[in-house]
């Protein structure tokens, strides 16, 4: 184990780091600037699809587990955040989010997955020929976009739906 550490590359721990933080960021009640809501998610979208595309395979099949993975999570997350209780800063520029430690775990979980994949990309690269290979990894870089992508966007829904009698929040927020 020490040795497959040794050879991952620093720019994975820096990717580590940033969704350890922003992980545990979620796990306690966030006010998150309305304007800024779907920048992560566009970012995810714009770096998955450019990996899709330098993917460069012959089978309709790895863009389409990668949409379906995309679609199944976006739509899972934009009901389950729509679920919780949202609420609105005084100023009415932030929405207050619920803590939910599930955004660590799941990150982690991709993270550890997608790790596997590199990993096993890097040591035994006659696994990447295997034709359900690059169909799980493009499921899983599919449901890590629409994770995030359908918790924005369900944010984002919360945040234009607005009325004047919900900028104020309660318990003074």
């Amino acid at each position: 184990m020490l040795e497959i550490l040794r050879h991952t590359p620093s720019w994975v721990y820096i990717v580590f780091t940033a969704i350890l933080y922003l992980g545990l960021s979620a796990c306690f009640s966030q006010r998150l600037e309305i304007r800024r809501i779907l920048y992560l998610p566009a970012v995810f979208i714009v770096l998955s699809v450019y990996g899709l595309i330098m993917g460069q395979t012959s089978s309709f099949l790895v863009p389409l587990s990668w949409v379906g993975g995309f679609a199944v999570a976006t739509g899972g997350m934009y009901y389950l955040t729509l679920a919780r209780r949202h609420r609105y800063s005084r100023d009415g520029d932030y929405l207050v989010a619920p803590g939910d430690p599930g955004i660590l775990i799941v990150s982690m979980f991709f993270f550890a997955v997608k790790f596997w994949f590199g990993y096993t990309a890097a040591t035994r690269p006659e696994w990447t020929a295997m034709p359900l290979y690059p169909i799980s990894d493009n499921l899983c870089s599919g449901l890590v976009v629409g994770f995030f992508g359908g918790r924005g966007l369900a944010q984002w829904s919360i945040a234009k739906k607005r009325t004047p009698e919900e900028l104020v929040a309660p318990n003074g927020a």
